[in-house]
């Protein structure tokens, strides 16, 4: 499964829309400089994520967990119909379309039952060789539950 995702579109895409204006229009509460940073909470009243959407000069950047914010954890599957809800009640609260927005990253995690305890694994996380290029592998134990992040780039 995916785990969080970012959209990011040029400004140059959306010649008749002004991301910064839009932003200053809808949201109260933004972080000002050579970014504008906004939140936006989760539908959800469990949700535990916000989504957070930056805005330079030239691009808008999307980056949130869509299980997370959406139905406030990611324990449960999560179908392509899900997703879709995301991303336009997303799409709503910031007032652009997201047709011209394109998929920079995902991160994907696997979880796995084992039959040890943690201790038993650590000594094999040296094991996990992330590519020159990328970022890092993340490897978390937790109980009996191994799981494995990669951030994919696209």
């Amino acid at each position: 499964m995916f785990d969080k995702i970012c959209l990011e579109a040029r400004q140059s895409d959306y010649p008749d829309i002004n991301f910064r204006t839009i932003i200053f229009q809808r949201f109260k509460y933004v972080t000002k400089g050579k970014s504008i940073i906004v939140y936006i909470k989760s539908p959800n009243p469990n949700g535990s994520n916000d989504a957070k959407i930056t805005v330079t000069s030239d691009r808008m950047k999307i980056e949130f967990s869509p299980w997370k914010w959406y139905k406030g954890f990611n324990l449960e599957p999560f179908t392509y119909r899900d997703l879709i809800t995301a991303t336009e009640m997303i799409q709503d609260k910031i007032g652009i379309p997201l047709n011209k927005f394109t998929l920079k990253w995902l991160e994907i995690a696997v979880n796995m039952q084992m039959e040890n305890p943690p201790f038993v694994y650590y000594e094999y996380l040296d094991e996990l060789k992330p590519y020159p290029e990328r970022k890092p592998t993340v490897a978390i134990l937790k109980k009996k539950h191994f799981t494995i992040q990669r951030r994919q780039y696209i």
